[in-house]
């Protein structure tokens, strides 16, 4: 539970320090008094967006502390799993919000983001406002609500994840049930597709390839010029010696000293190095004049490769990896349809053999549905007769949902329509709270059902 609250220069607010105790705790005031700030400070420890404009007039930044005691094992499994240090029954959030931007957030002392605290504040405040009242307005909300006391949250996933391979083979069967025209239409354009692109043989990194061989043919005499210049350099002609005899004949002139002295030696191995790069070298640019004439004689072939791999990437993909997943992807797509006959039988059955598996998961949720509607529904009363509504009645409506013939219609969250009905008063029958609660009924109504499940989840903390 939160226990404690200190406040540094929020609003009107220098200082503050606010002690909680176990149990109802009632802050009370005319409007203005600071009500909402203390609001406000609690939103900034949970994560909330806060704007700069809630510093105090004259302070440079604001600061929020705030201790948690007595914290369910999931906040401390969420410490755990980010690192955070908790040796004492305590936690201890801060927030610091400046006016340069600055905006600090620590968990026992170990910095946070506040995505971070928005995760942790879920499970130590549950925050009761007036706009949570609206959502009991929507019959969608209620099987949420519902649920969430069941605790049935297990089976829910388990049968969540038997629904998505339910929608997905319902998918696969709509697309092999399309009528023949549509059929015949697909596999010629996909047959037309693939051979474009496998008789164009490309390959991953081609594109590139050619594009620099294009820049060296369009530089061919700037590059014939340089490795002609460079090979005389280094091999010599008439009229000059190249680097390569010089630095062999100088290699050889100080192989005579080396035994000298460990100063020769040196000069020697430097050399030597030296040598046995340039040789390295000469070696490269010879082979590049060799295959000066070689490698430019063949522009036609590069312009015109790259004009099909331009082509194709307009039509299929922004680059060859790219058009070559398609083909992969439209190759999948054919097989699935020239195979359809065979495989929709396979996938009537396999639909049949899921249609089953939901049967059973739904039907075991729909009961436990039934069994916590009774529950909850008792509970709220107790709670609405606390809250002067004690003529008031309280139902969960649980209607199976079925087609024409009498199946099952599954959705992600079973084959049950909730809804919560009312009866305000004696001798009015039960109706939907959209039609017929007041704004106060429902502000009531909402707050016994966040007392009720603040009893069974893990928050030790609500705020009205």
């Amino acid at each position: 539970m939160l226990s404690n609250l200190h406040i540094e220069n929020i609003a009107v607010i220098e200082s503050a320090d606010i002690d909680f105790n176990a149990g109802f705790c009632v802050l009370t005031g005319e409007t203005g008094a600071g009500k909402s700030i203390i609001i406000d400070a609690i939103n900034m420890i949970l994560g909330n967006r806060t704007s700069k404009e809630i510093i105090r007039h004259g302070a440079n930044s604001t600061f929020v502390s705030s201790c948690f005691s007595g914290f369910s094992e999931s906040v401390y499994g969420m410490l755990l799993e980010n690192g955070i240090p908790c040796d004492d029954d305590q936690i201890i959030i801060s927030r610091e919000v400046s006016l340069d931007g600055k905006n600090v957030c620590r968990v026992n002392g170990r910095v946070v983001n506040t995505i971070l605290l928005k995760d942790l504040g879920k499970i130590l405040i549950n925050i009761h406002g007036q706009h949570d009242n609206q959502s009991l307005l929507s019959s969608e909300n209620h099987i949420d609500y519902l649920d969430s006391y069941a605790k049935i949250n297990n089976e829910l996933n388990e049968y969540r994840i038997i629904f998505e391979e339910y929608k997905d083979l319902l998918h696969t069967l709509e697309t092999l049930s399309q009528d023949e025209s549509e059929k015949r239409r697909k596999i010629d354009m996909y047959q037309f597709q693939i051979n474009e692109i496998e008789s164009a043989d490309l390959y991953i990194g081609e594109e590139e390839e050619l594009t620099s061989r294009k820049i060296k043919f369009q530089k061919f005499d700037s590059i014939k010029q340089g490795i002609t210049d460079a090979y005389i350099n280094l091999y010599g002609d008439d009229e000059i010696q190249g680097a390569y005899d010089s630095l062999s004949n100088a290699m050889e002139s100080l192989s005579y000293l080396s035994d000298i002295s460990p100063e020769y030696k040196e000069i020697y191995d430097k050399c030597s190095e030296l040598f046995y790069l340039c040789e390295d070298v000469s070696e490269s640019v010879r082979f590049e004049k060799d295959s000066l004439e070689d490698n430019y004689d063949n522009i036609d072939e590069i312009e015109s490769r790259l004009d099909i791999i331009y082509r194709l990437k307009m039509k299929y993909g922004s680059s060859i990896e790219k058009i070559l997943e398609y083909c992969e992807n439209i190759q999948n797509e054919l097989d699935t349809i020239m195979f359809s006959d065979e495989k929709k039988e396979q996938l009537i059955s396999d639909i049949s053999e899921t249609e089953e598996k939901l049967k059973i998961l739904a039907l075991d949720i729909s009961e436990k549905r039934k069994i916590a509607g009774e529950k909850l529904s008792k509970e709220i009363e107790n709670e609405l007769s606390f809250l002067e509504m004690d003529k008031s009645r309280f139902a969960v409506s649980i209607e199976q949902l079925k087609d024409s013939d009498g199946k099952f219609i599954f959705t992600s969250q079973g084959i049950d329509n909730i809804e919560f009905l009312l009866s305000a008063n004696v001798g009015e029958d039960l109706k939907p709270l959209s039609k017929i609660a007041s704004g106060g009924e429902l502000s009531r109504i909402m707050l016994g059902i966040k007392t009720i499940l603040s009893n069974i989840d893990d928050v030790d903390t609500m705020m009205k």
